[in-house]
Parts: C-alpha cells; sequence; structure tokens
C-alpha cells in the first residue's frame, strides 16, 4: 500500500524534540556526524536502486531494499535527533516509504518514532531536573531551594495586578482619617456618628477576611479578588455621592468588607502561583502597597485640602479607580494552581504551571501537589475547623500565626502611626499633623523596602526577630522621653494669674505643666520670653485655645502687652527631639521585619487544604486587634502614655524571644513541605521517605498515559 507525501510529513512531524537553550547538553557533534554520513550513504543507494530498476517503485523486491536500510528502529532514532536530515531529504524518503508500505510496518515504525521521541524528551528532562537539583539543599530532610530572580516575568506581573488591593486598602484607611474632620463639619456629625464611621471599616474588614477564610477554597482565590474589586468599586462610588451620614456609613461597609477579603486571600494567591525562590519577594509586594496606600493618601490630602469642604468625595472614592483597574487586568490571569488540583483540574493546574513557570515540563512540581491533595482530601466549611483541631502539627502551624498576628498588633505600629500627632504633643514636640502624617507615612512606606532584599537573603526569622529587638529599644526611647518630659516640665503657680485663685478651681492643684494638660479641662498658660516660657500657671480651658479665665482668655488685654501661649495638650521641653528619633527608628524597624514577615509566614505554614481558613482567621484576628488597641491606647494614652509605651517594649521583648523559639524559617521551601517544619524530626524523615516514592510513582504513572496516548 502507498502512501502519500501529506502522510509522510504527518509521520515525521510527530511531537518533534523541544529545542531550547539546553539543547547543547544532548547535542554530540562527532556522533551527529556519522549518524549524517551512514544515513546519507543509504539513502543515497536506495535512491539509486529505484532509479536503475526497469519496474516501478511499487513492485520493487522488498527484501533487496530493506537489506540496504538501517533496521526501523535505528532509523526512527536518527531522525529524532537530527531533524536536520529529515527535512532535507524527504523527497528521497518516499520510495522507501512506498516499499515499506504495509500496515504492520507502518505501526511499528510509529511505536518506534514515539519511543524515541519519548526517550529523547525524558533524557533533558533528567538532565533539567539534575541542574535544578544543583540549585537547591538538604536542610533536616526537607529540600530548600536556592534563591533565583532569574524567574518568568510572568509571577511579577499577577503579583502586581494583586497588590492593587492592598493599594486600594492602605489608601482608604488613612484617607478616612483626614477627611473625617471635613465629613463632620459637612453633615454636623456627632461624637456617636464619628465613632461608628470609624469602628465600622475594623467591624467588615474582620467579617470579610472570615467569609474568606470559608469561601477561598469553595470558589477560588481568584474570585474572591474579583468580589473585593467589586466592593471597592460600589463603596467608592457610594461615598463618592453620599448625601448624608447613612450613605457614608454604607460605603464605609462596602470598603471595610472588600479589604477583609483582600488581606485574607491575595497573600495566599501570590504564594500559591509563586516560585519557592521568590515567593517571599513577591509577597512582600502587599505589604509595600498598603503603605504605599497610606502614603498617597496623604500627599491627596494634601491638595485637598487647599481647595474645600467639599472636595473630600474625590479623595475618598479613589479606591474605586484602583477597583476598576484591578478587575480589568486580572481577566489576563488564571486561578491558583494548587485551587485547580483540590478542584480536580490537574490539566487546568498543569497547563497555569506552565504558563507561570515558562518550562515545558512541570510533572513534577504538579506530582508533588496532587500527593499533598490527594494524602489530604480537601474539606471545606466548618469541616476544616474540626481537621484542623485534630491534625497536631497543623493546629501547631495554625496556633503559631495566630501567635504573630497578636504579637505584632500589640507591638504597638497601630498607636504610633494612627496617634503619631497626639504623641509628639504629650511629648512636648509641636508640628502640623497632616504635614507629619505624609513623613510618616513616607518613612514607613521606605522602610517596606528593604524587606526585599531581606527576606530572600536574611530569611523570615532572623529578620522578625532583629526587627522586634529594634523596635523594643527605640519604644524604650519613647517611653523615656515622657519621663524625662515630665521630669523637666515648666512649673506653674496661680500667683501670676490676676484674678482670683477660686475662679481657677482644681487646675490650682496641679504644679507642672506636664501634669496640668494631663487633664482636658485644664490648660497652661505663659508668657513667651526669648523662646522660653515664663510665669507659667494652669488655668481652665474654654477651648483648645483660649483659657476661660485669666492672662489667656480670648478678649484679655494682657495680649497687647505680652506675647501670651496657651497650651491644651503639649508642654515645651528640651527632650522632644527624643521622642522623634525614637518614632523613626521605630518605623524604619517594623517596615522590613513585623510588617511583610508576618503576613507571609501566616501564608506558607498551612498545608494546602487549610491554608485558605488559615490566613482568613489570622486576618480576622488582625482586624479585631487592630480596634482593640486603638481602643486601649485612646484610654490610656493621654493618662499614661510612657507607662503605654514601655508595655509595647516589654512586648516586643516577647516577641523577639518566642519568635526565635517556637517560628521556624521557611525560605526557600515549597509550600508542600512547610507543615514538615512543625512536625517531629522522626516523623518528618518517614514522611519525606514516602512522599518521594509517591512521587515516583505519579510521574511514572504519568509516563506510562503519556505513551499510550
Amino acid at each position: 500500500m502507498a502512501h502519500s507525501e501529506d502522510e509522510f510529513k504527518e509521520v515525521v512531524s510527530v511531537e518533534p524534540p523541544i529545542h531550547d537553550k539546553h539543547d547543547d547538553i544532548f547535542s554530540d557533534p562527532t556522533s551527529a556526524t556519522e549518524e549524517k554520513t551512514t544515513t546519507g550513504q543509504n539513502l543515497f543507494t536506495t535512491q539509486k536502486l529505484f532509479q536503475t530498476g526497469s519496474k516501478p517503485a511499487s513492485f520493487l523486491d522488498r527484501a533487496s531494499i530493506t537489506s540496504k536500510l538501517p533496521h526501523p528502529s535505528i532509523l526512527s532514532s536518527r531522525l529524532s535527533n537530527t531533524k536536520s536530515i529529515a527535512s532535507s531529504n524527504r523527497a528521497s524518503f518516499l520510495p522507501i516509504l512506498e516499499a515499506l508500505g504495509s500496515d504492520a510496518d507502518n505501526s511499528y515504525r510509529d511505536s518506534q518514532l514515539k519511543r524515541a521521541q519519548h526517550e529523547n524528551v525524558k533524557r533533558k528532562q533528567s538532565v533539567l531536573s539534575e541542574m535544578r537539583e544543583k540549585q537547591s539543599i538538604v536542610v533536616d530532610n526537607i529540600k530548600v531551594q536556592r534563591v533565583d530572580f532569574k524567574h518568568p516575568k510572568e509571577p511579577y506581573l499577577l503579583a502586581v495586578v494583586l497588590v492593587v488591593s492592598g493599594l486600594a486598602s492602605g489608601y482608604e484607611n488613612a484617607a478616612f482619617s483626614e477627611v473625617k474632620k471635613m465629613m463632620t463639619s459637612q453633615f454636623e456629625l456627632g461624637e456617636l456618628w464619628t465613632k461608628a464611621l470609624s469602628e465600622s471599616f475594623n467591624i467588615c474588614a474582620a467579617m470579610g477576611s472570615l467569609l474568606a477564610g470559608f469561601s477561598t477554597d469553595t470558589v477560588g482565590r481568584k474570585i474572591c479578588v474579583i468580589f473585593s474589586s467589586l466592593q471597592f468599586i460600589i463603596g467608592g462610588y457610594i461615598m463618592g455621592t453620599a448625601s448624608g451620614p447613612v450613605a457614608v456609613l454604607i460605603g464605609r461597609f462596602f470598603y471595610g468588607f472588600g479589604t477583609g477579603i483582600a488581606s485574607a486571600v491575595v497573600p495566599a494567591y501570590i504564594a500559591e502561583c509563586s516560585p519557592s525562590g521568590i515567593r517571599g519577594f513577591l509577597v512582600t509586594f502587599f505589604q509595600l502597597s498598603i503603605t504605599t496606600g497610606v502614603f498617597l493618601a496623604h500627599v491627596v490630602s494634601v491638595s485637598v485640602f487647599d481647595y474645600g469642604e467639599t472636595e473630600w468625595r474625590w479623595l475618598i472614592s479613589l479606591p474605586a479607580f484602583f477597583g476598576i483597574a484591578q478587575l480589568v487586568f486580572l481577566t489576563a490571569f488564571p486561578d491558583s494552581p494548587r485551587y485547580k488540583v483540590m478542584m480536580n483540574d490537574s490539566l487546568a493546574a498543569d497547563l497555569i504551571l506552565k504558563d507561570l513557570r515558562q518550562i515545558p515540563d512541570t510533572s513534577r512540581e504538579l506530582s508533588e501537589i496532587e500527593r499533598s491533595v490527594s494524602v489530604n482530601r480537601p474539606v471545606h466549611g466548618c469541616k476544616v475547623i474540626k481537621e484542623i483541631a485534630v491534625t497536631p502539627h497543623v493546629r501547631k502551624a495554625v496556633l503559631t500565626g495566630c501567635l504573630l498576628v497578636v504579637l505584632q498588633q500589640f507591638c504597638g505600629i497601630n498607636a504610633v502611626i494612627f496617634w503619631i500627632s497626639h504623641t509628639l504633643r504629650n511629648a512636648g514636640f509641636n508640628l502640623g499633623n497632616v504635614n507629619f502624617g505624609l513623613l510618616s507615612a513616607a518613612c514607613n512606606m521606605l522602610a517596606t523596602v528593604p524587606a526585599f532584599w531581606m527576606v530572600e537573603r536574611n530569611g523570615r526569622k532572623p529578620t522578625l526577630v532583629m526587627s522586634y529587638v529594634c523596635m523594643c529599644l527605640a519604644l524604650l526611647m519613647i517611653s523615656t522621653s515622657f519621663s524625662l518630659s515630665e521630669y523637666d516640665s515648666v512649673a506653674t503657680s496661680p500667683s501670676f494669674e490676676t484674678v482670683d485663685v477660686k475662679k481657677l478651681g482644681f487646675c490650682t492643684n496641679y504644679t507642672t505643666c506636664y501634669n496640668c494638660v494631663r487633664d482636658i479641662s485644664c490648660g497652661f498658660c505663659s508668657i513667651n520670653v526669648d523662646g522660653e516660657a515664663v510665669e507659667g500657671s494652669c488655668v481652665p480651658a474654654e477651648s483648645k485655645d483660649f483659657a476661660s479665665v485669666g492672662r489667656c482668655m480670648d478678649n484679655s488685654t494682657f495680649k497687647s502687652k505680652y506675647e501670651i501661649i496657651f497650651k491644651f495638650s503639649l508642654c515645651p521641653s528640651q527632650y522632644s527631639i527624643l521622642s522623634v528619633m525614637a518614632i523613626f527608628v521605630f518605623l524604619l524597624a517594623y517596615g522590613p521585619g513585623a510588617g511583610p514577615m508576618t503576613l507571609l509566614l501566616c501564608s506558607e505554614m498551612t498545608p494546602q487544604w487549610a491554608r485558605g481558613f488559615s490566613v482568613g482567621l489570622t486576618s480576622t484576628l488582625n482586624w479585631v486587634l487592630h480596634g482593640v488597641v486603638l481602643y486601649i491606647f485612646d484610654r490610656m494614652g493621654e493618662d499614661q502614655p510612657g507607662m503605654v509605651f514601655l508595655g509595647f517594649a516589654c512586648v516586643c521583648f516577647v516577641a523577639a524571644t518566642l519568635t526565635a523559639i517556637f517560628v521556624h524559617e521557611t525560605r526557600g521551601i515549597s509550600l508542600e513541605d512547610t507543615e514538615l517544619l512543625f512536625m517531629p524530626r522522626k516523623l518528618r524523615k518517614l514522611i519525606v521517605m514516602r512522599r518521594q516514592v509517591e512521587v515516583e510513582k505519579l510521574v511514572e504513572a504519568k509516563t506510562k498515559k503519556r505513551r499510550m496516548i
């Protein structure tokens, strides 16, 4: 049976070997030259035989032709390794195929071609695997991938798109604190409405994080992020068009809900799509986006304050545009490959991994993910809580993540950032709120940048421990500055006032400026002489700018003779600069350590089936404690600021100690192996050996399936 030229083209083009920069490993110039010579001679002999024969090619003796040719298996092997020879001699093979035209020989030839092709690809993959193995080391029976930033651009682009949620979250939270005064004056809000608008964000963020923890393993990471973007869009529209406090409150609900979902899903989403060597680098982008959003809010608010009270609508609705941008660009990226494996869609997971890694074969990584999912079948809803409770090493990992969040919140970061101007006033440093807020936001953003280098070079654990140590020292400096300011405080005396002492009331009981301004009913009145406060007295306060009696009244005649100064909540002190230095040291220490490392470790420590709920739980705890810490500092900060910051310093010391003891280093370890860190060492060794056998079986099964196809 004769074969046409089109059939021949189909045969010789069956799965050609993949050619890339590693092909030089498999090429042998000497053997290639010998094969070229031998094959060329055989082809020339066969062609000459056909040209000189008196019979048509289809009637020639098969034995006389095949005796001049190499064995079909040898010929197919040579064709696979030397594509150029096959392409240049296509016409010469036509009479050969016509002579060998039986169905049996054709089937045998195709099988040999496929087998040779498979062996060639397998050999190439083996060498590539050996090259990857040289980039990894084994520490305590766990493979650790070395840092290598020469990865395809796809994981980086995906991380940039996902962290837009963090940009919107940080921006909205900081922008609202800037426009709250504008909003209060326009809508005439009382104290109850102001507190409701402030606290609603944290409550809804906690609810969103908890919901994301239960739903992310059901609907997928990508769907959750899309839902978060929609929350920002809806919230921005409602806030921008709000006609009263009720609409503002509803807009805050949507903003908080979207922020909670993003904080629970995005870190895990990035971690599951990133190679082990740069996973920490990419997850740190989320923390940087939050600090960048805070900085951007302060920058925009400076310009908005110059226009008028109605311009706050543009400032507060800007996160809606962030949500639109993320919604558009996210459609070009896939879901997490590990989520696809959990949904029994290994084919889609394989395609996603190949797209993210930009390599032809991802069977080993996919096999490790499939093995992890097959050993621990996915559980959803409330069942995952029961599974975590009865699994010792997973329970330990989840509790470690919760401990890290508690330590992060009680280290004092929120108290320093959101009450920084008030803290400096109590320490005796007078500076505008907006300008100093912008400066502190810029410092916090720039302090996060070194985390990109430290997370993969120094590791998570050493960076976190060093961060807490430096934060502890900075908080001790802040506490010391309050003590020194109290010791150096200007003395007060009612004798400097021209009114009856009885009119001064109980304010006369305070003998220093520091004690006077701690009482919200009193203020410090003095005369400024060459930059120094003299003849100070503690008088009843009518407002933050004037006293109700005495020299510092609004219509006092003393103002025409002397430079009268009234201080409601600050006292002049020569130790003010110490507070400023300590606060910036604290921000510089928090930026690369306690901020991004806590977020990263919480998204790495648990196995695939528990990661969604675990990250959602830690995020929920983070938002709940966020409000608790602010409430505590609001109640105690004015009365005992020095003692409060001393307590934060003690927490940082305890945090450094507990981190050094209980937290494990996850740098370079695959997400499928991080749970091994929380197992006993003997059990870990046995499980690693069993995993290796299971992965080899999965790879072998896929190889057989590929051969059959």
